[in-house]
Parts: structure tokens; sequence; C-alpha cells
């Protein structure tokens, strides 16, 4: 924690003194005998902070700033030790922890100068994870799911559509699954059913459940067709 000196006009630094608390910053000994601090060592570097240095209002919040910066770094890096992350997602993660937001942008610009974040990356990834996986969903999903976590729809989109990710397999799955059910509950139904009316109702039931999972028309057609081609003979 910073001890905040009172005194009267601008003081000098005359030294600087290890913070027994920590090794990583050091305290700063003022000309009239008062200490001020402790800062990261590397802060005091940064701001070219030394025995002479007049420590004005200025200078003292430019030593906090560099301070909440490097506390925010080591923070961020972290976090993206654990998982890829996004840049809202570092953004709402300093948030989290009270750093403001200048902190935060300035955090991410760092980050990716460094090349340890990047957006796009990070989506093409997900795409290519999602199907090596083989949970393969629609496309509107799969979109979604990236967009919630901040990435925007433009680097969505342009990563989707140049992967040519096919969502086919994936309706098909979510189709045998939903149609198991369906037939479950219309075998259970307390009003008979004539075979045309039982054909028609699995198909609506089916198509409305694979348009609400967010599959393309084209995409919930010839799946009907794949699962329900005897009924169309």
């Amino acid at each position: 924690m910073i001890l905040e000196v009172a005194h009267d006009g601008d003081l000098t630094v005359i030294g600087k003194e290890p913070d027994p608390e920590n090794p990583l910053r050091r305290m700063l000994r003022l000309s009239d005998g008062t200490v001020s601090g402790p800062f990261l060592a590397v802060s005091l570097l940064q701001q070219n902070v030394h025995a002479g240095t007049v420590l004005t209002e200025a200078v003292l919040q430019q030593l906090l700033r560099s301070d909440s910066v490097a506390a925010a770094r080591e923070l961020s890096i972290g976090y993206l030790a654990r998982r890829s992350r996004t840049e809202v997602e570092v953004k709402r993660y300093l948030t989290r922890h009270s750093y403001h937001v200048s902190v935060s942008e300035e955090v991410v610009r760092w980050l990716k100068e460094q090349s340890l974040l990047d957006d796009g990356k990070l989506t093409e990834r997900y795409v290519e994870q999602t199907v090596a996986s083989g949970t393969t969903r629609s496309k509107r999903d799969l979109a979604q799911r990236l967009l919630s976590r901040g990435v925007s729809s433009d680097q969505v989109r342009q990563v989707i559509g140049a992967s040519q990710y096919d969502e086919s397999e994936g309706a098909v799955k979510d189709a045998h699954r939903k149609l198991a059910e369906i037939d479950r509950k219309l075998s259970r139904g307390s009003v008979a059913l004539s075979d045309k009316e039982r054909n028609r109702k699995r198909r609506e039931l089916l198509a409305g459940y694979l348009y609400r999972k967010g599959y393309a028309g084209d995409t919930v057609r010839v799946t009907l067709r794949k699962l329900l081609q005897d009924e169309d003979s």
C-alpha cells in the first residue's frame, strides 16, 4: 500500500530502501526524513526516479500508474496461462480486479504487441477444435459462442467463412437424438395418430427444433430428407 506523505511543498528523494515485505519494491527516503512507498523497483526505473528527483504530485501519480500497469500485466499473464482469452475477456477480468479502464486498455495493447493476445487466432483455433472434437454445432450457435466472448462479428464471420465450416454433420447428430425423443413422446400420446398425421408431426417438430438450434434452411431441408426419406417416398 502506498504511504501518503503530508508535507508543504515538494520533497526530494535522497535514497531508496528495500521494502522488508516485498523484495521487488522500494521505499523512497525523502529530504525531510519521511518515506514514501513502497513502489515497484521497475516502476522507479521506468520513471527515472533516483536520488535527487523531486517527488512532485505528477511524479507520484506516474509511479502509481506504473505500479498499477505492472501488476495488471502480471495478473493478465497468469490469466492467459490457464487458457486462451479474448481482448474483452482480459478487460473484464481486470475490471473485476478493480483496475481502471485506461490501465486495462494499456495492458491489452501490450499483450497484443507481445503476441500473447490475438482474437483472430483464437477464433481460428476455436473453430478447428470444434471440428476436431466432433461436436460440430450450427454456424449460428458457433458464432454466438464466440460473440459472447467478445470476438467482433466481422472476425467471426471472416473466420467461419474461410474455414468452410460444415454444420451438416452436427445437424444430423442433433436430429437423430431429437427424433428419438419425438417418437417416444408421440408413442405416449393420448390421441392415436394415423401414419400420415404422425409423419407430418415428426417432420414439423424436427424442423422446428433444428431451426431453433440455428441451422440454416438448406441444412435443415437436407437433414430432413436424410432422416425422413422413407416418408417422402
